[in-house]
């Protein structure tokens, strides 16, 4: 799947275009593609009120999305003091850096326009992609010494 983001934060405070496309995969693209078929939406925001347990209804307002991805957070355990809609981002782009996922690639997903603005915040862990970083564990203490 490819979701259309038209309104996010960053677009508001971003020159050019208005609009991303974002990959949705995995476990998330299932999830998607259930609730699609369920809901029986082909267009508009995903995120819907429902009625009556079966009825698709209005698009949900920003606070209730973020009180109910909040509510999700602590349900999985997270400190309510703690997250945020800012921390998912965070964390996002924190784990894609200790995946080593390309800077590339985590600014395309997040609107993020510089290297610098995705290095704030996440972890640096370039220093483990170099050659040297485990040469101790390889056993090979030529490079060492």
């Amino acid at each position: 799947w490819v979701y259309r983001l038209v309104h996010a934060k960053l677009q508001r405070m971003a020159v050019g275009s208005l609009e991303r496309r974002v990959p949705v995969m995995g476990d998330a693209a299932r999830a998607l593609e259930r609730w699609l078929c369920a809901s029986k939406l082909t267009a508009g925001p995903i995120w819907r009120r429902v009625r009556m347990g079966t009825t698709v209804a209005e698009p949900l307002k920003a606070p209730s999305v973020r009180s109910i991805v909040i509510a999700r957070a602590v349900m999985a355990g997270f400190d309510r003091a703690t997250v945020s809609t800012q921390s998912l981002r965070s964390g996002f782009i924190a784990s894609g850096r200790d995946a080593f996922i390309p800077d590339a690639y985590l600014m395309a997903m997040t609107g993020i326009q510089s290297v610098q603005g995705i290095r704030r915040y996440g972890r640096n862990l370039e220093f483990a992609k170099e050659a040297g970083a485990d040469v101790v564990a390889r056993g090979d203490r030529s490079d060492v010494f």
